[in-house]
């Protein structure tokens, strides 16, 4: 499963009665071919809010030259606030 929210990407990638604007259309049209290199594939287009946590932790992945991984202890100021406002009452994290 790969989500985005880059709406003019993802509405060619899960409909074929959206064309790509042309300025893409190569990129989308090798995607299209390449997803059958795969056993499943699948497209969603979801919104930019909901996927705030993911942009957080892209973000500060690209910023870093070491590999890290997160818990509930070791949580950036950025992704903790995410967490908190996302899923406030998710025992797991407290």
């Amino acid at each position: 499963m790969l989500e985005g929210d880059a709406k003019s990407c993802f509405d060619p990638l899960t409909s074929e009665n959206f064309s790509p604007a042309w300025t893409i259309s190569n990129v989308i049209n090798n995607v299209l071919c390449l997803k059958h290199l795969f056993s499943v594939c699948r497209f969603c287009w979801v919104k930019r809010d909901c996927i705030a946590a993911e942009h957080a932790a892209a973000k500060l992945s690209l910023s870093s030259l070491k590999s890290f991984y997160f818990n509930k202890d070791n949580l950036p100021r950025a992704l903790a606030s995410i967490r908190k406002a996302v899923c406030p009452s998710f025992s797991v994290f407290e």
